[in-house]
């Protein structure tokens, strides 16, 4: 829903000298007062109304839009649950406003000063907020809207803009177009030199997803639906081109179903079941951090999704979440969910926690909830079914797991593999899976995994085709011990087997542990065998970790392949001794044969700090089909991880901070 409107503030004093003027004189000073305000305060709606538009198209990620009409330089978007945003390109009027850009560190900047406000949120979050404006009293003042809907306070706007009120222009969007089936802004960051940037968002006709509040008394101004404690709401929703899930707070449930065949083109029927009296949470709930007081119904075709939203709470009371003194106290009162798996008692998983010291014999099987800075040692490490490894601590310190061997699947049935804030003590390959054994879910988050020298994370290239379903790499630091310059390290290694599961790496940080040595590597590999799953590699840091031979993606490619690489930055120290004679070519995908359905590399920076050639491309070979086209990136001149400039490099501990430039690239820390 949408909770965010635009206010307009105007307050003018002024003094008149009437001596000596005509009525009609003073009726003209009236008018050209009155023209002058409204003036202005069409320009602040629309300012304000382009702020929003382009907010929602930098951190739009998968989300979409139904369609674009453009009447003059006027575009209107109709969202994916009915809603529009406008977007006017030129000033309306005569009215000057503060120089408004998104600067070189991805914040919003006003007059040239950034506001330290994020413009382009990180994976999955819709930035910190977008800055809506007003006139107050004469003199221009800013506040910043969350993507929840909370406001900050008023704000005089800084630096000299409240001096003359800022220049004539529109100093933040460049052009905008549609571009096949997107929407694509080009914004200035840099409006004196001229600098811009591009952010779009996919329109994707048939893909809809609204929840129809019209029969609904929402609170203002905040959009809460209040409902009575213990009850069940239904509320109408409109479904189209695809199967919807739903995902509600802590202590809620939400269920949604299709609607009798006389609702109309609202095709489905959401009910929202608040939790009874003195119920601080629900067991079976799905909470993700920032949205714990929306239930959020989302439908996916393919890369892309829609979604709608509302806001809940009890009458008369809030949603505050409440504190608990460990994971496994949560585990106990709600149930936590690890990438895509949710555990809860409803599981029908054994549960210990973990509270000192101790070996686990025979085939490992369960849920573990261990204290920081307590080691967790396998003897045995074939497992039995599902292995579910936590930190128990709630502020997400660190656990330690160690193994004398490799992790192995079951042999029989399926496994699950979920770690949560564990250390993996131990050096070597975390798991494999063998001939005759499947995995349904391989989830690391916020884990630390060292590689041995030569060696590969994951390795799947003994067992059968298509033995994995999911992968989802989230937070982690893998470190590979290379114990030579130019060592083979792949981190999920499906060489020779089909591979239909879809792949998710998210804001983790691969590196080699050795300054001097760089990692041959590659995040997956099928080979020449067919890749047709869906994979998203996002907002990852790779140090001394280059994708040559490989790339970083390698398979035959097929009608139903979805690729999205963005926002990864690479650093190395490549030099002309290396092994591969001081050239390195890096390859985003290598499409060894086919076509995919889908392939979208950006925002991909590298700097190379030895005195070898190293380049960064799209494609190792551009597929002769689906109008795909060679992209090349280049370098960075300045070092994104300058100690000088703020940076950190720690090999040894595996702590890589960049500069205050670089701070969005990458990996978010």
């Amino acid at each position: 829903m949408k909770y965010i409107k635009s206010y307009l503030f105007l307050v003018l004093t002024a003094a008149l000298a009437l001596t000596g003027c005509k009525q009609d004189d003073l009726q003209d000073d009236v008018d050209a007062l009155a023209n002058r305000v409204a003036i202005l305060e069409e320009q602040v709606k629309l300012l304000n109304e382009n702020l929003e538009t382009i907010s929602f198209v930098l951190n739009s990620e998968n989300k979409t839009i139904q369609s674009v009409t453009q009447s003059g330089n006027a575009y209107t978007l109709t969202l994916s649950n009915g809603e529009t945003l406008t977007l006017n390109i030129g000033v309306q009027g005569s009215a000057e406003v503060p120089e408004i850009t998104i600067g070189s560190d991805g914040c919003w900047a006003v007059r040239g000063e950034s506001t330290g406000v994020p413009a382009i949120g990180n994976a999955g979050a819709d930035g910190q907020g977008y800055p809506e404006f007003r006139v107050n009293e004469g003199s221009w003042e800013v506040r910043y809207v969350t993507g929840d809907g909370e406001v900050s306070a008023w704000e005089k706007v800084g630096g000299d803009a409240n001096s003359d009120m800022g220049v004539v222009g529109d100093q933040l969007i460049a052009s905008a177009e549609v571009v096949g089936n997107e929407f694509v802004i080009t914004y200035y960051t840099d409006y004196a030199t001229g600098e811009t940037a591009t952010a779009s968002v996919a329109i994707v006709p048939g893909l809809v997803c609204a929840i129809d509040d019209s029969g609904l008394t929402l609170s203002d101004p905040d959009g809460y639906l209040e409902v009575a404690e213990d009850s069940r709401t239904e509320i109408p929703v409109q479904i189209t081109g695809g199967t919807p899930s739903v995902t509600y707070p802590a202590g809620w449930r939400a269920t949604i179903e299709q609607a009798d065949s006389s609702e109309g083109e609202n095709n489905y029927v959401l009910a929202i079941y608040s939790p009874a009296s003195g119920e601080a949470t629900g067991a079976s709930s799905r909470v993700t951090a920032d949205n714990t007081s929306e239930v959020t119904v989302r439908v996916n075709s393919g890369m892309y999704w829609a979604v709608d939203k509302i806001k809940v709470r009890i009458e008369g009371g809030g949603t505050e979440e409440p504190t608990y003194a460990s994971v496994y106290e949560k585990y106990l009162a709600e149930g936590i969910t690890i990438g895509s798996y949710a555990l809860n008692s409803e599981s029908g998983i054994t549960v210990t926690e973990v509270t000192s010291d101790q070996t686990i014999s025979g085939n490992p099987s369960g849920a573990y909830f261990i204290n920081e800075g307590v080691t967790l040692t396998f003897s045995d490490v074939t497992i039995a079914d599902n292995l579910i490894l936590i930190s128990n601590s709630i502020e997400g310190g660190k656990a330690k797991v160690t193994t004398s061997a490799t992790f192995n699947a079951a042999v029989s049935g399926t496994t699950n593999f979920i770690a949560q804030n564990i250390e993996f003590t131990n050096v070597g390959v975390l798991m494999q899976v063998a001939s005759g054994r499947s995995v349904d879910n391989l989830i690391l988050d916020g884990c630390k995994v060292t590689v041995s020298s030569g060696n590969n994370m994951f390795n799947a290239n003994n067992g059968d085709s298509n033995c994995v379903d999911n992968v989802e790499l989230i937070n982690n630091d893998v470190a590979f011990a290379a114990a030579a310059d130019w060592v083979g390290g792949r981190i999920l290694n499906f060489q020779g087997k089909e591979f239909s599961g879809d792949v998710t790496v998210k804001n983790n940080i691969f590196y080699s542990t050795n300054a001097e040595y760089n990692v041959n590597g590659t995040v997956f590999t099928t080979n020449n065998q067919t890749y047709s799953g869906t994979v998203v590699i996002e907002d990852n840091s790779f140090i001394n970790y280059l994708p040559t031979s490989q790339q970083l993606i390698r398979g035959a490619m097929s009608a139903t392949t979805q690729i999205t690489i963005r926002n990864c930055l690479f650093w190395s120290n490549y030099k002309t001794t290396t092994n591969n004679g001081g050239n390195s070519t890096n390859s985003m995908i290598n499409p060894s044969s086919g076509v995919p359905q889908s392939a979208t590399v950006e925002d991909i920076k590298f700097y190379n700090d030895g005195d070898g050639t190293v380049t960064f491309r799209i494609w190792s070979s551009v597929p002769n089909e689906g109008g795909y086209e060679q992209g090349n990136f280049t370098a960075e001149s300045s070092d994104p991880f300058d100690t000088a400039g703020g940076g950190v490099m720690d090999f040894t501990n595996g702590i890589f901070t960049p500069t205050s430039a670089y701070a969005n690239c990458g990996a978010q820390r």
